[in-house]
């Protein structure tokens, strides 16, 4: 569990397969292990604990960005993976949003969304008179 949660770099053997010769046991067997419900808690405590400081946070980070750019590493596109995804890099974060129907909207509310819309669409329309967009040149006139 220690060799697992030691930077790659840093880690003595630096392979699994040494890692299980070192143990005495096969690597199936760590891999076992490692799949284990138990263990991931445990291992995933014990990164919480390392990752306690802003500092050693980005130390992993930085790790994994040399991984990742790391092209002759044979983890480089599973490190890529990760840092892109603890950097919200892959998928932008999710955005709340809250719905309201026109029957729930009191009179004001709907007459400054109408409003709202208006003014949107009169924009588009003088975009596109002024040699805007395509977008805005498909866009209904409203005067």
């Amino acid at each position: 569990m220690d060799w697992l949660v030691t930077a790659p770099r840093a880690r003595e053997p630096r392979t699994r397969q040494g890692l299980a010769d070192k143990l005495g046991v096969d690597v199936r067997t760590m891999r076992g292990w490692i799949d284990h419900p138990q263990f991931r808690e445990e291992w995933q405590r014990r990164v919480t604990k390392l990752l306690g400081s802003p500092e050693r946070a980005q130390a992993v980070m930085d790790t994994l960005y040399e991984s990742a750019t790391d092209v002759d590493n044979r983890n480089q596109v599973q490190a890529a993976k990760l840092y892109l995804e603890a950097t919200n890099a892959i998928k932008p974060p999710p955005i709340e949003m809250t719905v309201k129907r026109p029957v729930d909207m009191t009179d004001d509310e709907l007459d400054a969304l109408i409003a709202q819309g208006a003014k949107e669409m009169r924009a588009e329309k003088h975009e596109a008179a002024s040699g805007g967009s395509a977008e805005a040149e498909n866009a209904p006139a409203v005067d």
